[in-house]
């Protein structure tokens, strides 16, 4: 797997002075995706692997201070431990420490043999191509082809919930919806990110600044909403339905936003349902975890990082963190 999880743990064994590949199923080096939060923890990860400051350099923005308000009131507020950046920052930096060529795209690993004579790992691609390696990680996200081979019991649960996720380029706006969002928020420019119920019915939206995505271009705003999605049978989040390719992040369809835009208004008060509405070309994250493996995690020479030893929920950003962290574990 190429994600987070892969490229840390390729990029520490090379430092470790072993030869790696990374096989990522993906076509192409990916573009895009949201913002996310990087905590501490992963921010020393970085350092510990020489990519620290390289990651301070970039554009991120701190976000120390965590908000949570209901009904025109706040809840409560406390420290948070984060830096706001994007999803795409983190991976090219991850990609790019590695030599050329490290990573094969379009080697989607579907079986994997082990010598039981303590002799290596034979991969098995789509293509019925065959790899011999002498260890495997299996880094491949909740969805993994490797825990299934090592733990086909473990399978991930759909929690019944979906994220719309999105930004807004400040320019992109019309006259009057950033300033009413940062009035509604009013730390929001102060680097809180904020976490919102309006209802037992709305849902939970969650708010942030993400920095410019360059010198001539404004700071952007973040939003991810969980709401309530009933799951179609096993299809949800599989891969067969819409096209989805086994990937839980999904691109929406037109009536789709339309709908979610309509809720907006319904559920958030007006700054904020103006603010959801001026999103372009938002998209959704189903909601799965699963119990953590509770034997070994790996068998032999096969062991599982990231999401695909432990699929949780994005709550408090800790998909994307826990794979760093797993890597340098």
């Amino acid at each position: 797997g190429g994600s987070f999880a892969g490229l840390a743990t390729a990029r520490i064994l090379q430092l470790l002075g072993m030869s790696v590949e990374v096989f990522e199923r993906f076509p192409v080096l990916r573009e895009g995706g949201a913002g996310i939060g990087v905590d501490d923890v992963s921010v020393e990860c970085l350092h510990a692997i020489g990519l620290g400051d390289a990651f301070l350099r970039r554009q991120s923005l701190p976000m120390r201070r965590q908000i949570h308000v209901t009904s025109g009131r706040t809840l409560f507020r406390s420290a948070f431990p984060y830096r706001a950046c994007y999803w795409n920052d983190i991976y090219q930096l991850l990609y790019n420490s590695l030599p050329r060529g490290t990573v094969s795209f379009q080697h989607n690993v579907v079986g994997v043999a082990q010598d039981v004579e303590g002799g290596g790992v034979t991969l098995t691609l789509e293509n019925g191509a065959r790899r011999e390696v002498d260890v495997l990680f299996g880094c491949d996200g909740p969805t993994s082809t490797i825990r299934k081979i090592l733990h086909p019991r473990c399978t991930p649960r759909y929690r019944g919930y979906t994220a719309w996720r999105g930004y807004l380029h400040h320019e992109d706006a019309k006259p009057g919806v950033v300033e009413g969002l940062y009035d509604f928020y009013d730390e929001l420019a102060a680097g809180a990110i904020y976490f919102h119920v309006a209802s037992a019915e709305s849902g939970h939206l969650v708010v942030y600044e993400l920095p410019p995505a360059s010198a001539t271009s404004g700071p952007k705003i973040n939003f991810l909403w969980y709401v309530g999605r009933e799951a179609h049978g096993e299809l949800l989040g599989s891969g067969k339905d819409v096209g989805r390719d086994r990937r839980i992040t999904a691109e929406a369809k037109a009536e789709e936003v339309e709908a979610m835009r309509s809720a907006a208004t319904a559920f958030w008060p007006a700054p904020v349902a103006r603010f959801i509405e001026a999103v372009q070309s938002p998209f959704m994250n189903d909601i799965y975890d699963a119990d953590p493996v509770r034997a070994s995690w790996g068998r032999g020479k096969v062991t599982l990082i990231g999401d695909a030893a432990h699929p949780v929920t994005p709550h408090f950003l800790k998909s994307s963190n826990m794979a760093i962290h797993d890597a340098l574990e």
